[in-house]
């Protein structure tokens, strides 16, 4: 009984907003780390809003998003793979303020939402283009310079589903993304 109060008071902290503001993040430029050496550029956009809880000193926000990650080569002994990503979906991130003034914050998140995996290997000729679910945890930091800018550095693991084609799996069944967003909100 008492988890379900804890739970039933988190969500109602979480809903409880006093401002809204529209939300807009954006990044553009490499953002993907798996292995040693593999990175690639991207693009990413969400659009949604950002809430101050007058409850507490948490602010929220859920954005929906697109993602583009292109031309990532995963080399293997036997065969080369390119593959382009898109993934679409919801984010929500719960901040932590860590300085009086709200200026710097801490963050976790959670994403959930689909990934279109278009993947073309150099041995037999083998395209394949795969739309599966998506999902994501992850974390980090912004810093507001006034209420309206900021910059946001954060980790996210995102899992995707692995097509398959001819033997092959092609493409990633996760990511590893350190993104550097700014963040405007009006």
């Amino acid at each position: 009984m008492m988890k379900i109060r804890s739970l039933i008071l988190t969500a109602a902290l979480v809903g409880a907003g006093s401002s809204a503001l529209a939300d807009l993040q954006l990044n553009a430029g490499p953002m993907y780390i798996r292995g040693e050496d593999e990175e690639a550029g991207g693009f990413e956009l969400g659009v949604g809003w950002y809430a101050k809880h007058s409850t507490s000193s948490l602010a929220s926000s859920i954005n929906l998003g697109y993602l583009g990650i292109a031309s990532l080569k995963e080399d293997n002994p036997s065969f080369e793979v390119e593959s382009d990503y898109t993934v679409l979906g919801l984010d929500y991130k719960l901040y932590f303020p860590l300085m009086q003034d709200g200026g710097l914050s801490a963050y976790i998140e959670g994403f959930a939402g689909g990934a279109n995996t278009t993947a073309e290997v150099n041995i037999d000729d083998i395209e394949v283009e795969e739309w599966g679910f998506a999902w994501g945890v992850g974390g980090g930091l912004e810093y507001d310079f006034t209420d309206n800018v900021g910059l946001s550095l954060g980790y996210t693991f995102l899992g995707l589903n692995e097509p398959n084609e001819g033997g092959y799996a092609l493409g990633a069944d996760s990511l590893h993304l350190v993104r550097l967003n700014l963040v405007v909100r009006f």
